[in-house]
């Protein structure tokens, strides 16, 4: 990966994603078998800071699932998979809220209490039932365990993809 450029805050990082099944909050669990291969792991502390410091002013610091503001926020990293090829590709960042962040990474709690508070606040950001949160918990549940059972190439190129653009705005501006 070439190193980062400076970045401004500016408005000037892609639009955000898709959500997954239409919902605003989803349940996101990384294999066991990644964690702790990911972007930030991969950048300098500096780089890191640099990026979701863009991402959250993109947001105007604001949480992009449930919408609150005034509060501590997280810069989420949105992977998809390729289940054939174990491929785990970076597609974008999100600025989330601890409550949001902290449900959509809801298997790394291992507490009752905390995994019901984040079905409830899973429940409650999508305007869903508690019982329909549950059969997503559970889906998110058993795709993590068959995802577990591999090792996961990382491809962060969306990241070499966006800098290499504001290179190019950079130079030719």
């Amino acid at each position: 990966m070439s190193p980062l450029i400076s970045l401004d805050f500016t408005d000037n990082l892609p639009d955000n994603l898709p959500r997954p099944s239409g919902l605003r909050l989803s349940i996101e669990l990384v294999p066991k078998t990644a964690t702790g291969i990911n972007l930030r792991s991969e950048l300098t502390p500096a780089q890191w800071d640099t990026l979701r410091h863009a991402v959250y002013a993109k947001a105007n610091y604001c949480c992009e699932a449930c919408g609150v503001c005034d509060t501590e926020v997280h810069c989420h990293e949105v992977w998809s998979y390729d289940d054939e090829k174990h491929i785990q590709k970076l597609i974008g960042l999100r600025c989330l809220c601890w409550e949001c962040h902290e449900t959509t990474h809801m298997a790394n709690h291992g507490m009752r209490i905390l995994e019901h508070m984040s079905t409830k606040h899973l429940a409650r950001v999508n305007g869903i039932t508690v019982s329909e949160a549950d059969k997503i918990i559970l889906e998110a549940y058993l795709q993590h365990s068959l995802r577990s059972k591999h090792e996961w190439t990382l491809d962060i190129s969306w990241l070499d993809s966006y800098l290499e653009k504001e290179k190019a705005k950079r130079r030719d501006g």
